[in-house]
Order: structure tokens, then C-alpha cells, then sequence
């Protein structure tokens, strides 16, 4: 949940090879105090993501993901249809998130 406590990610995977689809990150907004989900949409376009954080402003989500060939760490803000590259490397990477103090 984002740290303003209006937005949720959601990890949905499908482990069927068959269907395309691995595991893939979606969003949405919460409403009427979080018991409700408003406008969910798939976020990244890779088929193999794992969302681990939001960001600080909470407008963007932290996930690892193999699109280089291994697990290297992006961040995609939820209304850019483009991730970016956070932390790349030679060996897989995972489970990115800021600090309390946003580093």
C-alpha cells in the first residue's frame, strides 16, 4: 500500500506457460476507507515483474524484473507506460526499496 493509503499494488501470477502471462504488476486506487478498488490496470509489461515498493511520493512502484535477462531493479511511475532502470548489474538483483529517508 502506498504511504498516503490511497493506492495498492497487486502482484498477479500465473504460473500456466501457456497463457503469456507470468507475473505481472497492477495498481489501483482505494476507496471508501480501502474496501474498495477503483480503476485496476496493469502497470508493467514485462512477464516477469515482482513489485516489492512504492516510492517515496508514492507515485511510482519499485520491482525487480528479468526484461535484461536477469533480475535487475526498476521504477515505473503509475501514470508512465515506460519503466526505468534503478540498479543494474552483472549478478540478479532483488527486492529494491527506499529508505525511511528516501535514499
Amino acid at each position: 500500500m502506498s504511504a498516503d493509503g490511497k493506492r495498492l499494488v497487486v502482484l498477479k501470477g500465473n504460473s500456466d506457460p501457456a497463457s503469456g502471462l507470468g507475473a505481472v504488476v497492477f495498481v489501483a486506487d482505494l476507496e471508501d476507507k480501502g474496501r474498495r478498488l477503483n480503476n485496476a490496470r496493469r502497470l508493467t509489461l514485462g512477464v516477469s515483474d515482482y513489485a516489492h515498493a512504492w516510492t517515496p511520493d508514492s507515485r511510482g512502484v519499485v520491482f525487480e524484473s528479468t526484461r535484461n535477462g536477469r533480475f535487475d531493479i526498476f521504477r515505473q511511475q503509475i501514470d508512465q507506460g515506460v519503466a526505468e532502470p534503478l540498479v543494474t548489474g552483472s549478478e540478479s538483483l532483488s527486492r529494491g526499496r527506499f529508505s525511511p529517508v528516501g535514499a
